[in-house]
């Protein structure tokens, strides 16, 4: 009998030093994967009104009336997420824009709908209804911002300016934009290169 249990315990050795093996191969893996892939930060694209624009300069030369949520200067930064009723996943980031907006004390965020009608943004109102996200139907000042694709988000500093935008989908999108903003660089990507 004392031959069985010597065999069983070399052989439950074997298996632990096996598994260990491969726990330390798949981390290797892991952090290989990690490194290829980078941050996963707002898409920077050309679209959106540029980096360094004054939001109070683009409204003026879009004769576009100045509305009381779109004042500056503001005493905190505000974050423009323009979203449109045909847009699918502008829903979906909603359910992240609020807990993000509930978390961000110093941000005012601001919803801006493209939607030419009154009636398409009923739905955009009732999602954020109590949720201390503001919502602005402004189809000119989509246009004016150069938004072609939704949701996008742009943030402006207390006078207006334009400090990071990109394509958001998700949460993490909208936290890459709050680094880039403190970070002083226009993006995520950019940040990491200037390292």
């Amino acid at each position: 009998m004392q031959g069985i249990w010597l065999i069983s315990y070399v052989v439950l050795w074997l298996i632990v030093l096996v598994l260990v093996w491969l726990l330390i191969t798949m981390l290797r893996l892991m952090g290989q994967l990690h490194e290829r892939l980078g941050p996963a930060g707002a898409a920077v694209t050309s679209n959106g009104p540029d980096l360094g624009e004054r939001l109070p300069d683009l409204m003026e030369a879009h004769k576009i009336v100045d509305q009381a949520l779109l004042g500056f200067p503001k005493s905190r930064d505000s974050l423009l997420v323009f979203v449109a009723p045909s847009c699918p996943s502008c829903e979906e980031l909603i359910k992240s824009l609020i807990p993000f907006s509930r978390r961000e004390k110093e941000l005012e965020v601001i919803m801006v709908s493209s939607a030419s009608r009154p009636e398409e943004n009923n739905h955009f109102a009732s999602l954020v209804a109590k949720s201390g996200v503001a919502l602005v139907a402004s189809e000119a000042l989509t246009k004016a911002a150069k938004v072609n694709g939704t949701p996008f988000a742009v943030w402006l500093d207390r006078n207006g300016t334009v400090h990071a935008k990109g394509i958001v989908n998700h949460s993490e999108h909208l936290e890459s934009l709050k680094h880039a903003r403190q970070s002083g660089f226009a993006s995520l990507e950019a940040a990491h290169e200037g390292q």
